[in-house]
């Protein structure tokens, strides 16, 4: 059955930035040529549409902490935890576990800081990692034990050297996207998290932490020699940037922050999917308002700038 609803003003789409350009798509607006690849009559051809994909990525590293003030899953799921945020609002359950984070420059000459640091106060589980898409082998490169304490530092990678993209994969609205997000494909990309991973181990060293870790990883050293990248130095500092770099391709993953694959942009973007007001070009009345909007990703968390918008 056909169903057909209509706007008295103007039709606001957010979607998401995989979704709204998939949408886009299927309904004829989009690169010409990828559209009759897959059957989908072209309307309005705007080949931007599902280029320009950013996100942002990170590595997590874990250590160990020398007294038991960490955030479990059990703490907050126990009767004492719903106590204290009921009569209290303290506790485990006012916590959003990111107790601090950081932006930096990793090398001189940058306008806007390449790299942030998610100080989580978790010691994390295996389904923490499973959400992060870790893989099952790092699940055994990384100690990850139910009922102890720990922490974990992010370095996340804030704006990616090249960009992705989002395609359909047939004209089934039912079928799920392609999306190449083309991660760590610039050489810069991976020097940023090199400089970032040393960063933290250096942190987790220093004066003001050392009551709280002895900057010790939490490595799985009965199994990590049984994973493609093997083990780092008993001495963190000293692993060779080549066991990092493994490292950082097979187990960084997405923060969820993807943006860019309907931006907006001047009259003479070819690839700008929307003007510097959100309006579809050669649609009427039509608007995106979320993160694909952008043309460049945020220099930190996305959740209230898609607000914003």
């Amino acid at each position: 059955r056909t169903t057909t609803v209509t706007a008295r003003k103007e039709v606001a789409l957010a979607a998401g930035a995989v979704h709204t350009p998939k949408l886009l798509m299927l309904s004829g607006i989009g690169d010409r040529q990828h559209l009759e690849q897959v059957n989908v009559t072209s309307r309005v051809h705007l080949p931007g549409v599902g280029r320009n994909l950013q996100d942002h990525t990170f590595f997590p590293l874990f250590f160990n902490l020398n007294h038991p003030v960490s955030y479990r899953r059990q703490d907050a799921m126990s009767i004492a935890s719903l106590v204290d945020w009921a009569l209290l609002k303290s506790g485990v359950l006012s916590s959003t576990l990111l107790e601090a984070t950081g932006f930096f420059k990793t090398r001189k000459g940058l306008s806007v800081p390449d790299l942030q640091l998610h100080l989580v106060i978790s010691p994390g589980t295996k389904k923490d990692l499973e959400n992060f898409g870790i893989t099952q082998e790092g699940m055994r490169w990384f100690r990850i034990v139910d009922g102890e304490h720990g922490f974990v530092i992010l370095p996340t990678l804030l704006h990616p050297g090249k960009t992705g993209r989002v395609t359909l994969a047939s004209s089934d609205p039912f079928a799920k996207p392609v999306i190449d997000p083309n991660y760590l494909d610039h050489h810069l990309d991976m020097a940023t998290y090199l400089e970032g991973i040393k960063m933290v181990l250096k942190l987790a060293r220093t004066p003001a932490l050392k009551e709280w870790t002895d900057g010790t990883l939490r490595v799985n050293w009965d199994e990590c020699n049984t994973t493609k990248c093997g083990c780092p130095s008993r001495d963190a500092l000293h692993t060779p940037d080549s066991v990092w770099e493994c490292l950082v391709r097979q187990y960084a993953t997405t923060v969820y922050h993807p943006a860019g694959t309907a931006k907006m942009g001047d009259d003479d973007d070819v690839n700008a999917v929307l003007d510097p007001l959100l309006r579809v070009r050669g649609v009427a009345n039509l608007r995106v308002v979320d993160t694909s909007s952008w043309p460049t990703i945020t220099s930190g968390n996305t959740n209230a700038p898609a607000i914003m918008v």
